[in-house]
């Protein structure tokens, strides 16, 4: 994208969500039955192991039965019960006993259901955690929070691990970002007409260090466990807590977001690189919280606008295996994923589809129908309101984005359902609608969203 037209392109609002948890206990153990006197004892049947709060315990096997003066087969152990929803799954069930001589054989004892290790508990953090410059600064920007609201009164779901944010971090690994208040305040984000609340958040830039960066991640981060780096690149005249709910979204499901704070992400993405070697840094600090804490196998990148170009000219870094392009460009050196929608700066869904099939690497493309004029009463401007829809309507772009990041830098297959095959979930053409729309049926319904993939999303 030239500079003159990336010029044209970023910002409006701020969103946040909430979280999920889940407890479970040890599995009970199942007792086996008695023998009978000297007939041949009967093996007893082996208990089922009452899984954990969250999950049940699977069904034992029968003992055999014994022959005369010979004892019985101890009942098989039961098989330990299913993980509970926790993040941790609970261990196998222990082996039932074996059966006694003459008399007749007792019965193995039930295996121990292994029940889920406990989910994380994120009674403690902050509920419905406000998003916008009014929370700038307070314990609701910083978390952690199991909930948010939107500028808009949206209220939604973060990922069971909460999620925490800190900013103006990452010195000695400044980028050249400076302060562009007198062009972003007083020419960018007016020209754009959009919403005053979000427009007012974006132009008051408070403490914020442009050269240093911002970081979102888990709220909780389980001992043991990694999680995957993004690199996360700003529009023109837009900063990090502008894609708040976004962001914030990404992170409470088990990934670090690094996010360079400058409002200028660059055509050579060096703002987004410099955000790796950052974070890259803190992996190995003892004295950091994120000391051994980032799966430095697994990194992605993405973008707004022109973070989206950016994050194309970033993702020729080797560290990086996929990347999301939001509101800026169709191709990219590695996976991608490229959205736009009507009412955006340009491009239209055939163009999308004929660069996804033309890539020759796995690639797909989604394009958002229903734009509304206004989101709860704020309007979305008139020079490109389809340009601001992850900023006004987070809500509709969260999932998409959470599940591509599952499926690119987790390997989980059920976040393939999102993307591949006949019924998937961007397959439809009613997914993800705007709920600030007149419902409309029949021939003047008007689908939420268009999606293609190439054959080599698999």
């Amino acid at each position: 994208m030239a500079h003159a037209q990336i010029k044209r392109v970023s910002i409006s609002v701020i969103f946040a969500l909430l979280a999920l948890a889940g407890c479970s206990s040890e599995g009970e153990n199942g007792g086996g039955e008695n023998g009978v006197g000297s007939q041949a004892g009967v093996g007893g049947s082996a208990g089922g192991g009452a899984g954990g709060a969250s999950g049940a315990g699977a069904g034992g096997t029968d003992g055999t039965a014994g022959m005369m003066n010979v004892a019985g087969a101890g009942g098989a152990g039961a098989a330990g019960g299913e993980a509970g929803a926790g993040v941790t799954g609970g261990t196998g069930g222990v082996g039932g006993e074996a059966g006694t001589m003459m008399p007749g054989g007792a019965g193995g004892a039930g295996g121990e259901g292994g029940g889920g290790t406990g989910g994380i508990d994120t009674s403690t953090f902050l509920a419905d955690c406000k998003q916008g410059g009014d929370q700038w600064g307070t314990p609701e920007q910083a978390g952690p929070c199991k909930s948010g609201v939107t500028t808009y009164g949206v209220k939604s779901d973060f990922g069971p691990y909460g999620v925490s944010s800190e900013y103006n971090v990452g010195a000695g690994f400044e980028t050249d970002g400076t302060d562009d208040s007198v062009f972003c305040n007083s020419i960018f984000i007016p020209s754009f007409g959009a919403d005053p609340v979000g427009s007012a958040d974006l132009m008051d830039t408070h403490d914020l260090d442009f050269a240093l960066f911002t970081v979102f991640y888990p709220g909780a981060m389980p001992e043991g466990e990694k999680f995957p780096l993004i690199t996360w690149g700003n529009g023109t005249c837009a900063m990090p807590e502008g894609y708040g709910p976004l962001l914030r979204t990404v992170a409470s499901h088990g990934y670090i977001v690094v996010a360079a704070n400058s409002r200028s992400a660059g055509s050579a993405g060096q703002p987004m690189i410099k955000a790796l070697d950052f974070m890259f840094a803190e992996n190995e600090k003892a004295d950091s919280k994120f000391f051994g804490k980032i799966d430095t196998d697994n990194v992605g990148a993405m973008g707004h606008s022109q973070g989206s170009g950016a994050t194309a000219t970033a993702s020729s870094d080797p560290r990086i295996k996929a990347v999301i392009l939001w509101n800026g460009g169709s191709s990219a050196s590695k996976p991608y994923l490229a959205v736009s929608g009507d009412l955006d700066l340009g491009g239209t869904p055939a163009q999308f589809n004929n660069a996804v099939q033309a890539a020759p690497r796995p690639a797909a493309w989604l394009w958002y129908h229903q734009i509304p004029a206004e989101v709860n009463g704020s309007t979305t401007g008139e020079l490109a309101p389809g340009h601001l829809t992850l900023m006004m309507e987070s809500e509709r772009v969260n999932d998409a984005a959470v599940a591509w990041w599952d499926m690119m830098l987790k390997g989980k297959e059920e976040a393939k359902a999102m993307f591949i095959g006949d019924s998937c979930t961007l397959c439809d053409p009613n997914a993800f609608p705007s709920m600030w729309m007149p419902t409309k049926t029949g021939s003047s319904a008007t689908p939420s969203i268009e999606y293609g993939h190439n054959d080599m999303l698999n």
